[in-house]
């Protein structure tokens, strides 16, 4: 047949291949969606390609991920052929920190879109891209002791394009771009994100080798050539030939003990096992042994054929009359079992009752020599301590006989180290002590003096000495304690506008355009932050009638802590600041004011915002405060004059925040 084949003929794919690649943070999907040949039959490769790429997430920030693609092309081709990726699949592992910032935002599942560029040579349309679509998928809602989320993994598919091979040569694709659209909803189906923060940026990291395939491409377009009619093949005419009578197969030779059975033929008890051993003359598959007509087992040859077979087989009491049986090595039918072994008489004599022995009574101890009641000593203790830290050992002495058999001696014990020679302690509790050197092994046992008194007739004879079991203890460094993980902080700054309120002066200002800038932890979302504020103006009116003009410095000390609320839809924060009094104008006349007028303690401030769900870190919302200022110092002479009016409980600030970037 001639031209090209049809799509039909793809089916004809037979063998494939790996080609390594690109893999995409979720992301590269249509930079895999076009190869695999529309036109010609090809074999089918595989592309199983995994590359890093970087992805900036909101709250989570600039991350590292790694995609696996799967998929099958054509790893041949001809011009004129369209070609397309089939059955590709794209899986992405979003790490922990991208967990914990969905948590933080109170996401409950994630889906979305990917969308990735390619271009392919050799081919029309050379630039390629193809949208994937990320189903709906739960984001894990557990935590680790550490408060991190764990990874999970999200999967995109979706249809790819196609593009015809135009000249000859090896077609490369090769990826591009890649951007990502992420849609994390609560369990109210609701987006925690602005529609504006879903769109996420990528880019693959530098260095990558982000070809993914390379396909050759034939000017041939003829695949299967129109097949030809071959001439008749002649007939030729061969003489029957004269059956040649089979070669008569030998008689049987009968053999008389052809296998020879040999083992033990008497044990002194049953439950025994017992090996016998069948030798054939011949060589045969497999020898069975019975006991009369009982079939104990079958050997069979491990290499096919053999002379020599074993059988082990456990035999009751009694009289057993074994045999063993086989085959001839050439097939030949010796009728039955007339390939039989001579037969092997065995007596199995019954297992006994062990006999027990005849109690000696004790020897009574004569009156006027009592015995010494026995002691035992149980010693406990650790097998390692470290350097500096306490090894506490633990003996138990009990009577074993007499009338207290069972019952604690009540008396001191000596503990002794073996390495060292050393006595540790003497006394009737526990022993604690502290080994001097790394990487020594003490040997430590405990012992019980004698107290036995010699010749006595009645009373308390007392008890002999006695010794523990011996514990070792080795001596190891100190454990170095596992680092607390640095707090994975995604950094976002705020623009801040707003106004002031100063009651006992009658003042309102505004406040900024300043900065709030935090880093949120996104193990639970706490942050810190700093703040900067430009000079306040304050219109006031002193004693309700005399106008005034404040002008007000904003100085923060230390840093602002704050949290997101679950969900990060709410906020509170703390902050601490010096308010500083620059110049005071009543009725237009300026009083002389010192440089270093400000509140004689920071004033504390706790920002929050509605409870109403307005915040969102990614937008900003609006912070209130009701706050006190104190006692005004260094102000020179206006010192007593500005204490009489400044300091009050009900002052108020309102910021309204907006998300920079």
């Amino acid at each position: 047949m001639g031209g090209k084949a049809t799509p039909s003929s793809l089916k004809r794919w037979s063998r494939s291949r790996s080609i390594a690649g690109l893999g995409v943070v979720g992301l590269a999907a249509g930079a895999f969606a076009m190869l695999n040949a529309g036109g010609s039959p090809a074999a089918a490769a595989t592309i199983d390609a995994t590359v890093p790429t970087t992805c900036t997430i909101p709250v989570a920030g600039a991350e590292s991920y790694d995609a696996k693609i799967s998929a099958t092309i054509p790893d041949r081709a001809v011009v004129g052929d369209t070609v397309q990726l089939l059955n590709f699949s794209i899986s992405i592992v979003l790490n922990v920190a991208t967990t914990d910032a969905l948590q933080i935002l109170g996401a409950t599942t994630l889906e979305g879109s990917i969308t990735a560029g390619a271009t392919l040579t050799n081919a029309s349309p050379s630039d390629l891209s193809i949208v994937a679509t990320v189903p709906v998928t739960p984001v894990p809602q557990t935590q680790d002791e550490n408060g991190d989320g764990p990874e999970f993994t999200i999967t995109a598919t979706g249809p790819s394009p196609t593009a015809t091979l135009t000249s000859a040569g090896t077609a490369v694709l090769t990826a591009t771009t890649v951007n990502a659209v992420f849609n994390p909803k609560n369990a109210a189906g609701t987006s925690v994100l602005p529609a504006a923060k879903q769109i996420i940026p990528c880019k693959f990291n530098a260095g990558d080798n982000l070809v993914l395939a390379s396909i050759p491409v034939s000017s041939n377009t003829v695949h299967d050539p129109t097949p030809t009619t071959a001439p008749p093949t002649p007939v030729l005419d061969f003489p029957t030939p004269t059956p040649v009578p089979p070669t008569p197969r030998g008689t049987p030779i009968p053999v008389n003990q052809h296998v020879v059975l040999s083992g033990p033929t008497s044990a002194a008890a049953e439950a025994t096992p017992f090996t016998y051993t069948a030798t054939a003359q011949l060589p045969v598959g497999h020898i069975s042994f019975y006991d009369g007509t009982t079939l104990l087992g079958t050997s069979t040859a491990p290499n096919g054929i053999s002379t020599t077979f074993t059988g082990t087989f456990y035999l009751n009491s009694g009289t057993h009359n074994l045999i063993a049986t086989t085959e001839s090595w050439n097939g030949l039918d010796y009728g039955g079992r007339d390939n039989v072994s001579n037969t092997l008489t065995v007596v199995i004599a019954s297992v006994l009752p062990t006999p027990q022995p005849t109690p000696v009574p004790p020897t009574p101890t004569p009156v006027g020599d009592l015995a010494p009641y026995s002691v035992s000593v149980q010693l406990i203790g650790p097998s390692t301590v470290e350097l500096g830290s306490p090894a506490t050992y633990t003996a138990t002495a009990l009577y074993t006989s007499g009338p207290r058999s069972g019952q604690p001696l009540g008396t001191s014990i000596t503990y002794v180290d073996d390495a060292t020679g050393a006595t540790l302690c003497y006394t009737s509790g526990s022993c604690a002590v502290t080994f001097p050197t790394v990487g020594v092994t003490h040997h430590v046992h405990a012992d019980v003096a004698n107290t036995f008194t010699c010749c006595v007739s009645s009373g308390d004879p007392g008890h002999g000495p006695a010794t523990s079991n011996i514990v070792d203890t080795r001596v190891v460094p100190v454990a170095t304690p596992s680092p607390t993980p640095a707090p994975n902080l995604t950094h976002i700054d705020f623009s801040a506008t707003g106004t002031i309120g100063l009651p006992t002066v009658n003042g309102t200002g505004k406040v900024g355009p300043g900065t709030i800038s935090t880093d949120v932890n996104l193990k639970g979302g706490s942050f810190t932050g700093t703040s900067s504020i430009p000079d306040i103006t304050v219109n006031a009116s002193l004693f309700g009638f005399i106008p005034t003009t404040i002008v007000s410095s904003f100085t923060q000390v230390g840093l602002l802590t704050g949290q997101l609320a679950a969900g990060a839809t709410d906020v509170t924060a703390d902050l601490k600041a010096n308010l500083g009094v620059k110049s005071v104008k009543a009725l237009g006349v300026l009083p002389l004011t010192s440089g270093n007028c400000t509140t004689a303690s920071p004033v504390s401030i706790h920002l929050a915002s509605n409870g109403k769900g307005e915040f969102s870190p990614f937008t900003g919302g609006t912070l209130s405060s009701k706050f006190a200022i104190g006692k005004l110092a260094n102000c020179g002479a206006l010192t007593d004059l500005l204490n009489a009016i400044f300091p009050g409980n009900a002052n108020t600030l309102t910021l309204k925040l907006a998300t920079k970037g």
